[in-house]
């Protein structure tokens, strides 16, 4: 799951180019939560560098993106290959196979709407089992931030539900411009790159 790279750098004008080693991680990762919670909006931003934000609703069965994160004050760079799955119950069949052999997962929900996050405790309850792990790498983001009259779930209580479940918590909004769109796959790649480092 990790390679070594090379990335070419210039360390003043008239340098020679020098290879520099870095060790990148590749890491599956599910993208879970109910439906409408925005999951696909917030990998689009991600991937696309806050480019391209879906304009209509449509029900996504799984979709993958990719993303590199580097990891701050470190040589590792975490490649997460995002699988984007659906929530609505006529896809339930179908997501074990796409959750298969998921390193860790982005729990999604709509901070406009509690029920959506009670049931990420479901969600990642049935991602356990159906991988089999007592414990997994995981990160609670609270899309649609920006929708500030309209917010039902506060802050304290994400927070007093991810210490519950032992999980960190991230507000962010995939609405163009975005708002720390990167925060909570960043919280995540951090948890795996730790567990890669514990594992050697």
């Amino acid at each position: 799951r990790h390679r070594r790279c090379r990335w070419p750098t210039r360390s003043s004008p008239r340098s020679a180019v020098r290879a520099i080693m870095v060790k990148c991680i590749r890491k599956k990762v599910v993208v879970a939560g109910e439906p409408a919670v925005g999951k696909t909006a917030l990998v689009q931003m991600l991937t696309t560098g806050g480019q391209k934000f879906p304009k209509n609703y449509q029900m996504t069965q799984c979709e993958f993106a990719c993303k590199t994160l580097p990891q701050p004050d470190s040589d590792v760079h975490v490649e997460l290959h995002l699988f984007d799955t659906g929530g609505q119950d006529v896809f339930a069949d179908l997501m074990p196979q796409y959750w298969e052999g998921a390193d860790g997962v982005v729990l999604v929900f709509d901070v406009t709407r509690p029920d959506s996050l009670h049931a990420c405790e479901a969600w990642y309850n049935r991602l356990r089992e159906a991988l089999q792990r007592e414990r997994l790498p995981a990160v609670l983001v609270g899309n649609k931030a920006d929708l500030t009259e309209r917010v039902e779930v506060t802050r304290q209580d994400a927070n007093a539900f991810g210490e519950r479940m032992r999980l960190p918590v991230v507000e962010a909004s995939a609405m163009p411009p975005g708002q720390d769109i990167e925060g909570g796959f960043q919280a995540l790649a951090a948890l795996l790159a730790a567990q890669e480092s514990d594992d050697f």
